[in-house]
């Protein structure tokens, strides 16, 4: 109505939420001048409804911040930008702000369609909150834990966006307010000529090369989100002639990433600040402070008579250059020193050996149970035996000797892995003692390589994250091996007993000195061996664990965190000049404990594991929980 009866196309150029937002305070303040007669209850309803956005994002800044860097919140607070903008001018941007931060905190905690239903919301306030959109999405698409949530989050946004825009679209002057808006035009300014009346428009490229980047990750987590996310609106604020109210759109991004607190970042947040702040008071146009009264109106033409154009694009250019800093930190902070990256840049590759029933196969099915059987892939070393259970060289050799193995293209199926390339692989049925129809076999973030023979190669020691050796009691590995081999591959005790003897030359020659070449040497042993019955009844027992660390510098952490567990001993001694550490746990620990443990110990590497991982309980639990920190430490030294 308000355009049809000849009213400024450009009045208010904002969605539904905005008015439904501003309209309460708006209209109290109405009713009061109806009274008073006094306009300036208008500003302070703008101004306190401001400030009722301007809270909410305080507080929901700091569920996204944890506990260590909740001082970062008071950058965004006491920010002269925020300042300037929203109660000095009193522009609007703090809504749609708050709106889409909450959607981010509703990704963080897991809850899709809610996370929908608020960027719908910030859609509905201001559309440039769009930019946001495309990285959510690849964010929910590329992780596989994820991607379940990505219908209800498409639902949420599509349904929240109909609802409150659906019948406003209907309106020819909300159309016209919406889309003829001249801020749009500032994103197509910037181009490149290519002659005949052709242009490139650079701001939309360099937006589509970094949604082209990110989607290249392949694998990205919540901080690596953030970051794009707000490098996005730098890239909106910088390459554009930028209306003074965008720089609010990426503040909150930077605060939440930005946790160092070095000087040198402080003093570049504020020298951007300062810079934009102080261009927009000298050359924007004027406004009153009537409260105080200030008058500013005309401060632009007087500063366009005595300082040059010259100067006025030097200061815009050293806004550029503060601002592509923050750029450069945010993807610092947020991308390049994020363990994901370097994930991204080749998957985890674990590698776990020992000797024949040492329980390799058991430990590997648990760590998949914590990253998800969907982020793993598995390579087992009997699938790589050279014959068959019926050939007749395994009268001359046994499975342990090197030499009955095609380790060569074990290695060459790890590297294709690693380079993210799929490798086609026959697997090895223990019960016939015949190979399968070889299967396709898709790279994944993590790899999994257990067997015999895994820490032998040097070919295959080099490309491994973390080395795992299993050291297992000799009476335990053998009460293991026949509990395996007779109720899992149907062979008599007998046979067992002659096949392990058989072997035990090979074992100590080939597999054995293995545990030299690990990062983590795991030994288990019976609390109490009369538990090994000679009936092999198989029982459950309580274990006794013996950690071997050659690069184990959390022990310090990993100790105290178990301090106060009730019937639960975890002690810790050097070993001569080596730097190298044993661990020594045994009582009763459940894998509650232990999932509580890893979240206070390797919180960042939340979004490596499952939604719902599987600790197990005892021994092989506190496996999974020192592997994962092995894990944390084999991270931070990549190159």
């Amino acid at each position: 109505m308000h355009i049809l009866q000849g009213g400024d196309r450009f009045s208010f150029p904002y969605g539904a939420i905005m008015l439904v937002f501003y309209f309460p305070l708006s209209f109290v303040a109405a009713s009061l001048n109806f009274i008073v007669q006094n306009e300036m209850l208008f500003s302070i309803a703008f101004g306190l409804s401001n400030l009722m956005a301007d809270l909410a994002i305080f507080f929901i800044l700091k569920l996204c911040l944890n506990e260590n860097s909740n001082n970062n919140i008071y950058f965004y607070w006491l920010s002269p930008l925020v300042v300037y903008i929203s109660y000095w001018l009193g522009h609007l941007d703090l809504v749609p702000i708050a709106l889409l931060t909450a959607s981010f905190v509703m990704i963080k905690y897991f809850k899709p369609l809610l996370a929908g239903v608020f960027i719908g919301l910030a859609l509905s306030s201001k559309l440039s909150m769009v930019l946001a959109v495309p990285f959510v999405f690849i964010y929910f698409y590329v992780n596989r834990r994820l991607n379940k949530f990505l219908p209800s989050f498409c639902f949420g946004l599509v349904f929240t966006f109909s609802v409150f825009q659906g019948l406003v679209f209907l309106s020819e002057g909300f159309r016209v307010m919406f889309f003829e808006n001249p801020q749009i035009e500032k994103f197509y300014l910037l181009t490149a000529n290519l002659g005949l009346g052709l242009k490139v428009y650079l701001t939309p490229l360099v937006f589509l090369l970094l949604l082209y980047g990110i989607w290249r990750l392949k694998r990205i987590n919540f901080e690596m989100l953030l970051s794009a996310t707000g490098i996005s609106f730098f890239v909106a604020v910088l390459m554009t002639p930028a209306q003074v109210s965008w720089y609010l759109w990426a503040i909150p991004f930077f605060i939440v990433i930005y946790r160092s607190g070095d000087l040198a970042g402080i003093l570049s947040y504020w020298a951007f600040s300062f810079l934009v702040v102080s261009f927009h008071v000298i050359y924007s146009p004027g406004v009153e402070v009537p409260l105080f009264g200030l008058d500013l109106n005309g401060l632009d033409m007087i500063s366009s008579h005595f300082i040059s154009p010259h100067v006025q694009s030097l200061w815009i250019t050293l806004i550029t250059a503060s601002g592509l800093v923050l750029v450069l930190r945010m993807f610092r902070e947020g991308i390049k020193n994020n363990d994901y990256f370097f994930l991204n840049r080749a998957p985890l590759v674990i590698g776990i050996s020992g000797d024949s029933g040492s329980g390799k196969d058991t430990l590997s099915c648990s760590l998949a149970k914590i990253f998800g059987e969907h982020s793993v892939v598995h390579l087992t070393g009997d699938d790589y035996h050279i014959w068959d259970r019926k050939a007749p060289m395994w009268s001359a050799l046994t499975h342990l000797n090197p030499h009955a193995n095609n380790l060569f293209e074990l290695i060459t199926d790890l590297n294709d892995l690693i380079r993210r390339k799929s490798v086609v692989c026959r697997q090895y049925d223990h019960q016939t003692g015949q190979f399968t129809k070889p299967e396709l076999r898709k790279p994944n973030d993590i790899i999994i390589a257990s067997g015999l023979h895994i820490l032998y190669p040097t070919g295959m020691r080099e490309k491994l994250d973390v080395g795992i050796f299993l050291d297992i009691d000799e009476d335990l590995r053998c009460y293991w091996k026949i509990k395996r081999d007779t109720l899992e591959r149907k062979h008599t005790i007998d046979k067992v007993l002659t096949s392990m003897e058989k072997r035990q030359p090979d074992a100590e020659k080939y597999v054995h000195p293995q545990a030299y070449r690990a990062d983590i040497v795991f030994t288990l042993s019976p609390a109490n061996k009369n538990h090994l019955a000679d009936d092999f009844s198989f029982g459950d027992f309580p274990l006794r664990l013996k950690v071997l660390l050659r690069r184990g510098y959390f022990y310090g952490r990993l100790q105290k965190i178990f301090l106060g567990i009730s019937g639960f001993y975890l002690d810790a001694k050097f070993i001569g000049d080596t730097g190298e550490l044993y661990l020594l746990a045994e009582g009763n620990i459940v894998g509650k404990d232990i999932e509580l443990a890893a979240y206070s110990l390797v919180p960042h590497l939340e979004e490596l594991l499952d939604l719902s991982p599987k600790w197990e309980d005892g021994m092989l639990g506190l496996m999974q929980l020192i592997t994962l920190l092995q894990i944390d430490e084999s991270l931070r030294h990549r190159i």
